[in-house]
């Protein structure tokens, strides 16, 4: 994985954070925690342990920390869920080592705000802090794909917190990745022509109601995105491809997707 995919998913969640107004409500802060407490509950589950046909034995790990001042007071806390797989063959190692490398850049960036969010939490008396909370779910695992989706949540004491992902497809004989190209067996070229001509559909048949602007924005918008970069994942035989909050759409439709049948 490139550094740049923590990067920029993250360097995305922050600058958008930027539309939401400052003063956390204390059920933004409330369903952080919230969201905190359910990926560390997961963090033992063998999410794949009732499928027959897998590509990998998988299990999840869990890194969490609290930054606190002097006196104890929290004023930033992360958390990153993350799939790890059993066994010895160099798939399994390079998978393995191939999310060892997202949690060392993740932890990195997480650090960039640290004297921000001290100075800011300081000057409040409600509790909240700055957060950083990332789950893990194992969207696919079979002989041909092992789909994993890892879901952030970025918190800066603003109005909400802003959703970002990481989503990765690899092969399981070989633990390399694996692109949508080469999973459709189509050009990179057409996968974002079918794409983007596939969000079209959905503005025409939800005339435009999920969206932000009009078809023509929307169409500009999308012309802008490369879909062969990270924004795909595998669930239930499909495809499925997606864009961020406040893309295309406003913050409360979440990622709006479409979906290819593979």
């Amino acid at each position: 994985m490139k550094n740049t995919q923590i990067t920029k998913r993250i360097g995305i969640a922050v600058l958008t954070l930027g539309l939401a107004v400052s003063g956390a409500a204390p059920s933004a802060n409330a369903a952080f925690a919230a969201s905190q407490a359910a990926a560390r509950a997961e963090s033992t589950e063998n999410t794949d342990s009732k499928k027959a046909a897998e590509g990998f034995s998988i299990t999840k790990k869990t890194f969490q920390y609290d930054y606190k001042t002097k006196d104890g007071k929290t004023y930033k806390s992360i958390s990153f869920t993350y799939p790890s797989a059993s066994g010895s063959r160099a798939a399994v190692k390079k998978f393995n080592q191939f999310y060892e490398n997202m949690l060392k850049e993740w932890k990195k960036q997480t650090k960039k705000d640290l004297a921000e969010a001290k100075e800011l939490v300081s000057q409040r008396e409600d509790g909240a802090c700055y957060g950083d909370d990332v789950t893990c779910s194992v969207t696919a695992n079979t002989k041909d794909y092992v789909s994993i989706l890892e879901q952030g949540y970025v918190y800066t004491l603003g109005a909400h917190g802003l959703p970002y992902r990481y989503s990765n497809i690899f092969d399981p004989k070989t633990g390399s990745e694996l692109t949508a190209a080469k999973l459709l067996g189509i050009s990179k070229q057409k996968v974002n022509d079918k794409v983007r001509s596939l969000y079209l559909q959905k503005y025409d048949k939800t005339k435009g109601e999920e969206f932000l602007g009009s078809r023509a924005e929307v169409k500009k918008v999308l012309d802008q995105i490369d879909f062969n970069e990270d924004h795909y994942y595998v669930k239930n035989g499909k495809l499925r491809f997606y864009v961020e909050p406040y893309a295309v759409g406003p913050y409360a439709a979440g990622y709006i997707e479409v979906a290819i049948k593979l």
